[in-house]
């Protein structure tokens, strides 16, 4: 992630990591998201969150049940512009077509 946020933070790129569950599928905790971030192989230059209560409003969204996601949201309307369920690809194209559009 942190060669995606450096390409395109100048254009205003806001990334937040929100961790949902740990390796056993359970809601994640301080100490496992702490852990995943101190130990991750290139530095985490944007905010890591945790959500441990997901599993009661992730069967709403697109790719129940299916993680990682990415959700690419439009800070000028808040709107949902691309969903990836189960995908580890940064969806880069996705993300510079959205970064190229005029303010």
């Amino acid at each position: 992630m942190a060669p995606i946020y450096e390409s395109f933070k100048l254009q205003g790129l806001e990334l937040i990591w929100v961790f949902s569950e740990d390796k056993n599928g359970e809601p994640a905790s301080d100490q496992f998201v702490n852990h995943f971030v101190n130990n991750a192989v290139a530095p985490v230059l944007f905010p890591v969150l945790r959500d441990p209560g997901f599993q009661k409003i992730f069967d709403v969204l697109p790719g129940e049940g299916q993680l990682p996601v990415q959700f690419l949201i439009d800070p000028r309307d808040m709107t949902l512009r691309y969903v990836a369920p189960n995908s580890t690809a940064i969806a880069y194209d996705i993300l510079s077509e959205l970064m190229d559009e005029p303010l």
